[in-house]
């Protein structure tokens, strides 16, 4: 029998692989040298740090899911 996904706990949209996004509001004022949109490229467990590789950046950049939105 398989079980229903829960939904998530702190009500944060979910990413998965692939999914273009850009820095919200808070991820403006907390992580103010990204800029521009990037690209999800890792979704650890949990769902809450997102792992994305920016515009221009070779390394993708882990954060929480709040400072993000889809692009």
């Amino acid at each position: 029998m398989k079980l229903p996904e829960p939904p998530p706990k702190t009500g944060l949209p979910r990413y998965e692989v692939g999914d273009r996004v850009k820095l919200s509001d808070l991820g403006k004022t907390r992580s103010p040298r990204l800029a521009g949109s990037g690209l999800v490229v890792a979704v650890p467990r949990g769902g809450r740090s997102v792992w994305v590789r920016f515009e221009g950046n070779t390394s993708p950049t882990p954060l929480h899911a709040s400072y993000i939105e889809p692009a």
